[in-house]
């Protein structure tokens, strides 16, 4: 069963959007205000980002929509049957709390210091949300290299060091490949509309979209 498989490899495929509702996210974020961080004062748009910068040439990291439930696609998503029904069995309850995040990740020769700053998690990290949680993720544009995929470490939901588990959230790639073998790193690409839970207590991090900027949805649940 799918949630199964998440528990198991900390991922689970299978839940794939239909071409229409990725349309509409799509035409949604596209003419929708963005800041590029949340609560960020600053408001611009996508056809104000040239080559990964705004006009007064600072960095466009992300562009991350501030209400991504006026879309009402995005609203159908949170509310998915199969998608809620697998949240829940895999998190031992129903999912209470749906927190969705719309945002593009722009193609930028923005330094690794200024993506960091911006809150691009280009490093190996888990994430501590709730008690207990799972996220659901959908790229709503093509992703292939250089596309920003997603990439984790199968199975790092488990296993953690006390080291690991007592320090930062971050790691760096010698403790965290002494602990886990390299061959658990999966890369996640796939067609827009591609879908999967994933249980981000496991190690993941963002690769910088280098060649074609990538629009994203993500659920957290708990």
């Amino acid at each position: 069963m799918r949630w199964a498989t998440c528990v198991a490899n900390s991922i689970a495929f299978g839940f794939d959007l239909p071409w229409s509702m990725v349309e509409e996210m799509v035409e949604f974020a596209t003419h929708s205000p963005l800041q590029r961080r949340l609560r960020d004062d600053r408001v611009f748009y996508r056809h104000n980002v040239h080559k990964g910068r705004l006009e007064d040439g600072s960095p466009a990291v992300m562009g991350i929509v501030p209400d991504p439930l006026d879309c009402p696609a995005v609203r159908r998503v949170c509310r998915d049957p199969l998608l809620m029904e697998c949240a829940g069995k895999f998190l031992g309850f129903p999912a209470t709390k749906i927190i969705p995040r719309l945002f593009w990740s722009f193609v930028t020769d923005a330094t690794d210091d200024e993506r960091r700053q911006l809150g691009q998690t280009i490093d190996w990290h888990f994430d501590v949300h709730d008690f207990h949680f799972c996220s659901a993720q959908f790229y709503l544009t093509d992703v292939g290299p250089g596309a920003g995929e997603h990439a984790l470490v199968r199975g790092s939901h488990h296993g953690k060091s006390l080291r690991m588990l007592m320090g930062s959230a971050n790691v760096r790639d010698e403790q965290l490949f002494t602990h886990f073998d390299r061959d658990r790193i999966l890369v996640v690409e796939g067609p827009a509309g591609t879908g999967f839970l994933e249980d981000t207590s496991c190690y993941h991090r963002a690769t910088p979209p280098a060649s074609r900027e990538r629009l994203m949805l993500q659920l957290w649940l708990s």
